[in-house]
């Protein structure tokens, strides 16, 4: 059965999977596991032919666990994916695309720091409070690899569509969010003081 596309389960043992109808499949002996990481080399390996990717449940989760497919075409795939990465071009490109990111990135923080402060519009005799506040939300809020999938668009979207006392919430659980972490114990600080 190695000449479809599967998506299954680990099985009882190192070389089995299980189908999602429950049956055990033993994989061929020329097949090998390619464990996940390397997103760009999984994507070729899958589009070269047949594969049983091997994924596992966990409660609402679910995880990769590699694919499986004939090991020729794995180390093909990977001396060409190689021989790709090592050239000057794919360097320039792999550099401009972190420059790129990293710019986005930068533009995002600032509009979102400027409508935390629009939003907060505190007095002016608490300019100094307001600016502590927008940059404590905004570094918790926009955290780059904080594990929130999606954290950019809800926040864009947060930023959007919500105001009064919508808004007060997200902004409110954003700052218990980082003062219960620990993270900005001058917040904490302040919010107490400010509450007395």
């Amino acid at each position: 059965m190695p000449n479809q596309t599967r998506i299954v389960a680990p099985g009882p043992s190192d070389r089995t999977v299980r189908t999602g109808d429950g049956q055990i499949l033993h994989a061929s002996a020329d097949w090998e596991l390619l464990p996940p990481g390397d997103a760009g080399l999984t994507r070729r390996v899958k589009a070269a032919g047949p594969t049983w990717t091997v994924q596992e449940k966990k409660g609402r989760k679910t995880f990769s666990r590699g694919v499986r497919a004939p090991a020729d075409r794995i180390a093909a795939v990977r001396a060409e994916l190689e021989a790709e990465r090592s050239t000057d071009a794919y360097a320039k490109r792999r550099a401009a695309d972190v420059a790129r990111r990293e710019r986005k990135q930068t533009e995002y923080v600032e509009d979102f720091r400027g409508a935390v402060l629009a939003f907060l519009d505190f007095a002016p005799c608490y300019a100094d409070l307001a600016e502590q506040l927008a940059d404590a939300v905004t570094q918790h809020a926009t955290q780059v690899g904080s594990g929130v999938v999606g954290q950019r668009w809800l926040l864009q979207y947060v930023l959007q569509r919500l105001q009064g006392p919508d808004l007060d919430l997200v902004v409110g659980g954003l700052v218990r969010h980082a003062v219960n972490l620990g993270r900005h114990p001058l917040l904490g600080r302040m919010l107490n003081s400010n509450s007395t």
